[in-house]
């Protein structure tokens, strides 16, 4: 579970998904967030918070970074013998980075920004391939069409005729419950 800290305050009203609750909550960082995540930490907290930077690849990373990434790294973070510390100008405060505070960042492999990526971030992240999971769609059907089978037989024929990079991931569907979704999705 993500830590819930009082003094920040909730700027994304996002709760639910159709079909379910979150069991944490979603905020907009702010400098303040941050700093007070900072101020607010407890060695023996066990509560998480993670940050997500989507498309990850796409950014500067020393402009999203800057001195930090160095921070990142588990051997540097707070409490630990090589613990680092950055002095951060606008709050006036030393800061470094508790060990409950992840980063997670997502990028599309079909991307050949890859090539590119600073070697700092590939030092620090540990890569995890997420393939297309048809079974996410399990038991789906649109107009008897089993979304399922539908996924798995487009991503076979991508995989064969041009490569597994470039296969359509599962999100696609996750939204379709008719068949101009079903159709909007393809023309999207």
């Amino acid at each position: 579970s993500v830590r819930s800290t009082p003094l920040a305050k909730p700027t994304v009203k996002l709760n639910r998904l159709p079909d379910k609750e979150f069991p944490y909550r979603i905020i907009e960082p702010t400098k303040k967030f941050v700093y007070n995540l900072v101020n607010a930490y407890e060695p023996n907290d066990e509560g998480n918070c993670v940050f997500i930077i989507d498309e990850i690849n796409r950014g500067n990373i020393s402009r999203i970074f800057g001195e930090l990434i160095t921070l990142l790294e588990s051997s540097r973070r707070m409490g630990r013998p090589e613990c680092l510390e950055v002095y951060l100008a606008q709050m006036k405060v030393m800061f470094s980075v508790p060990d409950n505070v992840f980063v997670l960042g997502t990028m599309n492999t079909a991307d050949r920004s890859l090539t590119a990526l600073d070697t700092a971030l590939r030092r620090r992240f540990e890569f995890i391939e997420m393939m297309p999971d048809p079974n996410v769609l399990l038991g789906r059907k649109v107009a008897d069409i089993n979304l399922t089978r539908l996924l798995a037989t487009i991503n076979n024929r991508i995989e064969i005729l041009y490569d597994r990079e470039h296969m359509m991931g599962h999100a696609y569907f996750i939204g379709v419950h008719t068949l101009e979704d079903l159709a909007q999705c393809f023309i999207n």
